[in-house]
Parts: C-alpha cells; sequence; structure tokens
C-alpha cells in the first residue's frame, strides 16, 4: 500500500487518543481512495464529540467549508485539508447522523449510531476505525434502497447499477449468517430464515430489494 498522506494519518491518530467516537461509516469499499484523496471521506462521529473533531481536525488544518445550496444537508459538514508535503487534497464528508435517502433529498435517518460507534473496529491495513463488517452490510442494505428513485422505490422495480451489486457481494461474503441473526435482532429488525439466506447468497436482487424495504419499514 501506497504511503498515506501525513495529515490524515496525524488526524487520525489524534482523534483515537482523545477518545474521539468516530468510524469511516460507509464506502469502505473505496476507503483507500479516499485516503489517497481521489473521493471524499464519509465519517461519522458521535455528536457529543463534536466539538473536540472539530478543534482536532482545525490543528491539521481541516477548514470546513460551505456546500453548494443543492447538497446542504442537516448533521452534515465538509471540511478540506491539503497535506503539505504531497499537496494532495483531502475531503472530509462529516456525519453527525447517520443520514442518507433519495439524491439530493436525504430523507431517511438511520437511527443505530451509538450501537455501530460502541462496535467499531480498528482496521490493520490503515489503522482507521470502520464499523463492524455486519454493520456495514446492514446499513449498506438500507441504503441501497434508500438512494434508488421515488418511483423505483414505491413500484419494487429497482435496477442496481453493477458497482453497487460489486460492493454488495464484496460485503455480504464478510458476514456471517449468525453475526447477522443477533445483529438484527439488536436492532430490533425481524426477518425469516429464509430472507436472512437470500441476502447472504447475493443472487437474487429484486428479492434483496425487497427484503432491504422491509428493514427500513421496520425503523
Amino acid at each position: 500500500m501506497k504511503k498515506i498522506p501525513d495529515n490524515i494519518v496525524s488526524l487520525n491518530t489524534e482523534l483515537i487518543k482523545n477518545d474521539v467516537r468516530y468510524i469511516h461509516w460507509k464506502s469502505n469499499f473505496h476507503l483507500k481512495e479516499g485516503l489517497y484523496g481521489q473521493t471524499d471521506l464519509d465519517i461519522l462521529v458521535h455528536s457529543g464529540d463534536k466539538k473536540k473533531f472539530v478543534s482536532i481536525a482545525n490543528h491539521y488544518m481541516f477548514v470546513k467549508v460551505i456546500s453548494p445550496i443543492w447538497c446542504r444537508y442537516p448533521f452534515i459538514e465538509d471540511f478540506v485539508g491539503c497535506d503539505p508535503k504531497t499537496g494532495i487534497m483531502i475531503h472530509l464528508h462529516v456525519h453527525y447522523k447517520m443520514l442518507t435517502g433519495f439524491k439530493r433529498v436525504k430523507h431517511f435517518i438511520i437511527p443505530w449510531e451509538a450501537k455501530i460507534l460502541e462496535s467499531r473496529m480498528i482496521d490493520k491495513e490503515t489503522g482507521w476505525p470502520l464499523p463492524t463488517n455486519v454493520d456495514e452490510f446492514i446499513v449498506f442494505l438500507m441504503r441501497m434502497q434508500l438512494k434508488s428513485t421515488l418511483r423505483s422505490y414505491f413500484n419494487n422495480s429497482i435496477v442496481y447499477p453493477i458497482h453497487v451489486i460489486d460492493e454488495y457481494r464484496y460485503l455480504s461474503k464478510k458476514v456471517k449468517k449468525d453475526q447477522l441473526i443477533k445483529r438484527l435482532a439488536d436492532f430490533e429488525i425481524e426477518l425469516t430464515e429464509s430472507e436472512i439466506r437470500c441476502l447472504l447468497s447475493g443472487d437474487d436482487y429484486n428479492t434483496i430489494g425487497v427484503i432491504g424495504k422491509k428493514v427500513v419499514n421496520q425503523i
């Protein structure tokens, strides 16, 4: 793995040292690209640690920026920092709630951030805190439905892009059946045995879409 810019390494180290509760909460399929400045980093920060996070980010020259009005959402802030040695720009897309939804709308809050932050793990390769594999899988299943168009969502006629299917398969292979059953119970989500088998098989995406909608509707 090529060297991660010093400013983002220092930021991560200092946040962990100061017990800031945070994770890179989604799209960990592309985490390395974010750390190299090739895409943004989606960070979930516990709302109780917001002041500490902002102070540390500012110390390492990450500056809050105002997004265009059509890209502004509640509970989300953007920070940009430039690594002085490499000139690489890093964009932090910082969430204080797990906000997701239809494009340009972001209408839905996934209410499990406290449980997901409590269960975080440290990625051995990058040193970054991440959700557990099963947590990321469940959240991705929901995001697949909530990021679809209004028409396809209500008609159960979602056609997933190939990159979404690739990420789903990547995540499903990292989750075991007993882990999924236990975590769904923690989140008070009820699915049948056959629905859980379908989710982990990663083959029938029409049915997976219907199951994902069932999960969303139980929140």
